[in-house]
């Protein structure tokens, strides 16, 4: 067992600097299977494609997930509650366990359907139904894998989950090197597009045996059942107030831009195609916003277990600005290089001239999304999860209303469409930044003097 350092002893940084890296290697793994679905044909990469809100959805939930044990365990820590630590853990463990093989079942049963559901052509139905059948099993690995990482970045292993994002970004693509040759499927009888999917599935369970190796080892006390199905529900209940309601805002979100989609779709391809490459030039943007969000969101939970308020406001007021100068920095650098930027990948003028008012937007729309991301995150480690839920009804309320009063009935475009979603962005941050300042996340947290833990928080006493 390695000693453990306290994690509000250490600098920000110095917890942080690895989860930037850890969530790019994660973004980048994402567009893996499509490199070399791409090598395959085009058919295959369309047809994967088309599918990605499916596995967009199921990350919709897991994510939460780690965000909920997260917000627990950091409370826990900064209370010093470190007898409920071991207990937590184990029902963390079961929760991701249970989510992923649902999801893993759901997938399965459905895989051949999918296809047909989306108006796929037959071919491109069987590209899809291969991909997903053979990819199952992966989501019941990418959910452990996903929630043990947030459990090791809650106590400051942030270097130990980028080691595991590494090395699943590696082992994935030797794999796809190796399967995209037909090296190694022909005697398990599977076609290529299968053995992108084995690919990824492959290294997500060797993420998983990383992160729980690290579990009982790096950790301060061993992951261990609850001593009954009442203490496990005990335990289970503080995670599910937190991921339950965490996992309703990307859900809303992506089905809003399904249906902002459908307004965009009917101003052509060269519309979708800046769309699409201004939102893949601006993950640099979003990489580092998210990055501070999570740093941002472990230290509020520990500090919220400690009572430290008047420094939890700080370090939010402090990461809100520097999210704001980085983001910034590197949106004006989109913005003056977007030639360069675009160029990676078009070189048709049209579609780069469609782009530029996008990213000239999005100077204003990012510096709301930075705000966002970190309040929200903050909000849920302090155990005020349901608010940032609530505000995403403005997705409906204003964002789809008014990108169609602005983008169709004004005639502005695709513009138009960018704008509105600019200006429901900033809205939400406002109210977020109000919640924030009204302090009601402060409830519930009482004092530790005067708390009383409940049975299952009591170190426990072994008989014989």
């Amino acid at each position: 067992m390695t000693r453990h350092t306290p994690l509000l002893e250490r600098g920000f940084w110095s917890v942080t600097w690895p989860i930037l890296f850890d969530v790019s290697l994660g973004m980048i793994l994402t567009f893996t299977d499509f490199l070399f679905l791409g090598r395959i044909s085009d058919g295959a990469a369309a047809a994967i494609g088309g599918i990605l809100p499916v596995l967009l959805l199921a990350e919709a939930l897991y994510f939460p997930l780690g965000q909920g044990c997260t917000g627990v365990v950091g409370r826990q820590l900064g209370a010093g509650r470190g007898d409920a630590l071991g207990p937590t853990y184990g029902v963390c463990m079961l929760l991701a366990g249970a989510l992923g093989a649902l999801l893993a079942l759901a997938v399965a049963a459905v895989h051949a359907h999918i296809g047909a559901w989306l108006g796929y052509a037959p071919a491109l139905r069987a590209h899809a139904a291969d991909y997903l059948l053979a990819g199952a099993a992966g989501l019941l690995f990418l959910t452990m894998y996903r929630v043990m990482a947030s459990l090791m970045r809650c106590h400051g292993h942030t270097r130990w989950a980028m080691a595991g994002a590494l090395g699943v970004l590696l082992l994935n693509l030797a794999l796809n090197l190796l399967f995209a040759r037909g090296l190694g499927i022909d005697a398990l009888g599977l076609n290529r597009v299968q053995g992108v999917a084995l690919a990824t599935t492959s290294a997500s369970c060797a993420g998983m045996c990383w992160m729980l190796y690290g579990a009982f080892t790096r950790l301060p006390v061993r992951p261990r059942l609850p001593a009954s199905p009442a203490a496990a529900r005990e335990l289970a209940r503080p995670i599910l107030r937190i991921a339950a309601p965490a996992a309703l805002e990307p859900l809303n979100f992506n089905l809003s831009q399904i249906a902002v989609m459908t307004m965009i779709i009917p101003f052509g391809t060269l519309a979708l195609s800046a769309r699409s490459y201004v939102q893949a030039s601006l993950t640099v943007v979003v990489v580092v916003e998210l990055a501070i969000a999570i740093g941002t969101q472990i230290f509020i939970a520990h500090m919220a277990g400690a009572r430290q308020f008047d420094q939890a406001n700080r370090l939010v007021h402090r990461n809100i600005a520097q999210a704001w100068a980085l983001g910034a920095l590197l949106n004006l650098g989109l913005v003056l290089g977007a030639a360069q930027a675009l160029s990676l990948f078009t070189r048709d003028p049209r579609i780069v001239a469609m782009a530029l008012p996008l990213l000239l937007i999005s100077l204003f729309w990012e510096p709301a999304k930075a705000v966002n991301l970190v309040i929200g995150f903050s909000l849920r480690a302090a155990g005020d999860a349901k608010f940032s839920s609530y505000t995403g009804i403005s997705l409906w309320l204003l964002a789809c209303p008014l990108a169609y009063l602005l983008g169709v009935r004004l005639g502005w475009g695709l513009t138009g469409v960018w704008a509105a979603l600019a200006i429901d962005e900033a809205v939400r941050a406002l109210l977020h930044y109000r919640r924030w300042r009204g302090r009601r996340w402060r409830a519930g947290h009482a004092e530790p003097a005067a708390a009383g833990k409940p049975a299952f928080l009591q170190p426990t006493v072994q008989k014989g």
